[in-house]
C-alpha cells in the first residue's frame, strides 16, 4: 500500500508540473524565424525588384527593338496592366503594353509592342502555366510571329483578321490573342 502511495505522489507531481517551459522555447524560436525572414526579405527586396525591371525592360526589346527608352503612360483598362510610350531619343516610335490574359492552365503574362500604325511589332510571353508541350506552344516564335503585322481585333481560326491556334491548345491561343487585342485597344484610345 505504501509502495502505491509513492507511485501516485510522484505522477500527480508529475503531471502538475507546468509545460510553460517548451511553449517558451517555441516562441524563441518562432521570434527567431521570424526576425530571419524579415532581414532576408530586407537585403534582397532591392535586388529582386531590379531583376524584374531588368527582366521587364528586355521584354520590351524584344517586342520593340528600336526603342532605347520606356516611360510609363498613365492608362487603367481591362487586362492591361502597365503601357509604356516607347521612344528612340526623343522620337516616340509606337507604345508597349504589359498584359495578362486567362489561358487554359491560368494566367498568361505577356508583352505587346504597337507601332504608330496601331499595328503589333512582337509579343513575348513573360510568364505561363501551360501545359508543357501543348499550352506551352504559344510560346515558341513560330506562332507569336503570326500576330505581327495585324491590327484591329485578331480572331483565332475564324474572320478576316484572324491568324491559327496552335494544334491542341485552342484555349491558349485564344488567351494570347485577347491579349495582344487589349494592347491594341489601349494604344488605339490613346488616339
Amino acid at each position: 500500500m505504501r509502495l502505491r502511495g509513492k507511485r501516485e505522489a510522484a505522477a500527480t507531481a508529475l503531471n502538475k508540473q507546468p509545460a510553460v517551459h517548451p511553449v517558451f522555447i517555441l516562441i524563441a524560436i518562432i521570434a527567431v524565424t521570424v526576425i530571419l525572414l524579415g532581414l532576408v526579405n530586407h537585403f534582397t527586396a532591392a535586388r529582386i525588384e531590379g531583376i524584374r525591371e531588368e527582366r521587364a525592360y528586355r521584354s520590351m526589346l524584344a517586342v520593340l527593338p528600336a526603342a532605347d527608352i520606356f516611360t510609363p503612360v498613365p492608362y487603367t483598362g481591362n487586362k492591361v496592366e502597365a503601357l509604356y510610350g516607347a521612344y528612340s531619343g526623343t522620337e516616340l516610335l509606337g507604345h508597349v503594353a504589359a498584359v495578362t490574359a486567362q489561358g487554359f492552365g491560368g494566367e498568361i503574362s505577356m508583352t505587346v509592342g504597337v507601332d504608330l500604325d496601331g499595328k503589333v511589332t512582337g509579343v513575348d510571353i513573360v510568364s505561363h502555366s501551360e501545359t508543357p508541350g501543348v499550352g506551352s506552344a504559344v510560346t515558341e516564335q513560330d506562332f507569336l510571329s503570326r500576330f505581327v503585322g495585324k491590327s484591329g481585333t485578331v480572331t483565332v481560326n475564324a474572320g478576316g483578321n484572324r491568324i491559327d491556334a496552335v494544334t491542341g491548345a485552342t484555349l491558349s491561343s485564344k488567351a494570347v490573342a485577347a491579349g495582344v487585342n487589349a494592347a491594341l485597344s489601349a494604344v488605339a484610345s490613346l488616339g
